[in-house]
């Protein structure tokens, strides 16, 4: 189970009403998150260019660069950024395009409840988290089959190894040779 330290995240809020944005910072700073606010889709988006952005929160009707047009420009930007959506008006072709068009992780309904916003917030980092964790696995996978190269190159057939179905190792013959009665005999 990946668990997840809030302090290690930081989150990008982006939304043109400040009473909202600034509650929905509170909540997530009060949480240990590192918070970045943004007003509108411009300033996100010179944020998301000079900052290392994990997850962001973003309302999807603003003037200029809409909510949309920001996340969609995100995936681009920065697409290991699990984006978030807010809205006070639902309706499935903003949803179906969201996710489309831009990844959008959450979908969610203003006003949204604190506890909401950080469970959702929370399980965006734990995706987050995940994806580092394949890529640092990758990378030791790559440095291992390196090793295994080198040390194939120096002794072939090292790295061979057969097994049964049942998982045991099969041994060839020359690890059955009686070397002992030759031993026992001098």
């Amino acid at each position: 189970m990946i668990k997840v330290k809030p302090e290690e995240y930081r989150v990008l809020v982006v939304d043109d009403d400040p009473t909202m944005r600034l509650m929905l910072g509170a909540v997530l700073e009060g949480d240990g998150f590192q918070v970045h606010e943004a007003a509108d889709g411009i300033d996100a988006s010179h944020i998301l260019s000079q900052e290392a952005i994990d997850v962001i929160v973003a309302d999807f009707n603003m003037p200029g660069l809409d909510g949309l047009g920001l996340l969609r420009h995100a995936k681009l930007a920065r697409p290991s950024a699990v984006r978030l959506m807010l809205t006070g008006k639902a309706d499935l072709e903003t949803a179906v395009r969201a996710i489309n068009e831009s990844e959008v992780f959450r979908f969610l309904m203003k006003p949204v409840e604190p506890e909401d916003l950080l469970r959702h917030v929370l399980s965006g980092c734990k995706r987050v988290a995940l994806e580092r964790e394949v890529v640092r696995l990758r990378s030791e996978m790559k440095a291992r089959e390196k090793d295994l190269a080198r040390l194939e190159q120096r002794s072939p057939g090292i790295t061979q190894v057969e097994r049964r179905s049942d998982g045991a190792l099969v041994l060839d013959d020359s690890y059955f040779s009686d070397d002992s009665s030759d031993s026992e005999q001098g």
